[in-house]
């Protein structure tokens, strides 16, 4: 599977999201869609990687279970994050104005995929 192909078209086809990451289990970017040179697919995967492994050990000592996504809504925008099998990552930076629920469905269908891909 082109890992760059499909975050490109998860990027096309999501109002508002400015930037994709797939992430190793370390942080590693294994592949990226990104609209500008000011966003770092590298910097946002490194970043990202520690947020998610932290929040999928916290959710299930809480009674939630295993981590589907988190969403973190700040001012300028959202972060999603997406856990995929064996501890890899798909993250999305998202406009302000950016369609939350769509970018979750859209993350969600491409990370089917890539479950797949990375089995």
């Amino acid at each position: 599977m082109n890992f760059d192909a499909a975050l490109r078209s998860l990027l096309e086809r999501t109002a508002g999201v400015r930037g994709c990451v797939l992430l190793d289990p370390d942080g590693i970017l294994l592949g990226s869609a990104l609209t500008g040179p000011e966003i770092n697919g590298e910097d946002l995967g490194a970043r990202c990687s520690l947020l998610l492994r932290e929040l999928a050990t916290v959710t299930p000592r809480l009674g939630g279970g295993p981590l589907r996504a988190s969403i973190l809504d700040a001012e300028g925008g959202s972060l999603l994050l997406v856990p995929l099998r064996g501890n890899y990552g798909l993250v999305l930076l998202l406009e302000r104005d950016g369609n939350l629920g769509q970018a979750l469905f859209e993350a969600r269908k491409v990370g089917f995929a890539l479950n797949a891909a990375l089995a």
